[in-house]
């Protein structure tokens, strides 16, 4: 990869995963009812 490119996808994926919770509250509040964030996981 070009130095000068931004690797989008990656920084897609963290903000993903930094803001999982709220993403799902947001646009899909009835699966974050059901969902136990405690025991979340990434795969890396």
């Amino acid at each position: 990869m070009n130095k000068n490119q931004i690797d989008h996808d990656r920084l897609f994926k963290e903000l993903l995963e930094t803001f999982f919770a709220e993403f799902m509250q947001l646009f899909f509040p009835d699966a974050y009812q059901a969902i136990d964030f405690t025991h979340l996981k990434f795969l890396q």
